[in-house]
């Protein structure tokens, strides 16, 4: 039997938000608005399917990242247009904990989400779906239209940023405690 929209989006909603809040740079106010924008899309296009998506979470992800591309898309022709920049990236306050495989264990999202708020929005939905989505790079080159060459380099960069801003880090706090 398929579920109603609400049933569906309901299940998914922490997912959604945790990963709106990655994509936007933990600005709250941004990923709230990101994700009314993705429920208003998915629900005028639910409507029209015939059957239940067969990966929910994943139907909504996806929706999750083309609707911050066109957002960006938008607010850079925008700001180019008008002369004023985007505003800079807050900090990250993601209420969320799950391990990610290609850095230490012992890391958590918030750590990863404050290091990777200055990336490009690209590399941010890239890095998201690879590490924590474990999605394959082509499938992620869809989400992108991009190559899949391109998508493992965008993570490389997201990697190497993330990895040495968590160690800049935690040497800073290290200097700060009494030896």
């Amino acid at each position: 039997m398929r579920r109603s929209f609400e049933e569906l989006i309901g299940s998914e909603l922490d997912q959604l938000y945790r990963a709106a809040l990655f994509l936007v740079g933990g600005r709250t106010e941004q990923a709230e608005r990101l994700l009314t924008a993705v429920a208003l899309s998915a629900h005028r296009e639910y409507a029209s399917l015939e059957d239940e998506p067969e990966r929910p979470g994943r139907w909504l992800l996806e929706r999750l990242a083309s609707t911050a591309l066109h957002a960006e898309t938008q607010s850079n022709s925008m700001s180019s247009a008008t002369g004023v920049a985007p505003s800079p990236t807050g900090d990250v306050a993601v209420d969320s904990s799950p391990e990610t495989s290609s850095l230490p264990r012992q890391l958590h999202l918030d750590h990863v989400a404050a290091e990777a708020s200055g990336l490009p929005l690209r590399t941010r939905i890239a890095f998201w779906f690879a590490v924590i989505e474990r999605r394959r790079y082509s499938d992620i080159g869809e989400i992108l239209d991009e190559p899949p060459s391109s998508v493992a380099h965008r993570i490389r960069v997201g990697h190497r940023v993330i990895v040495h801003g968590i160690s800049r880090s935690r040497a800073r706090r290290e200097r700060g405690r009494p030896g």
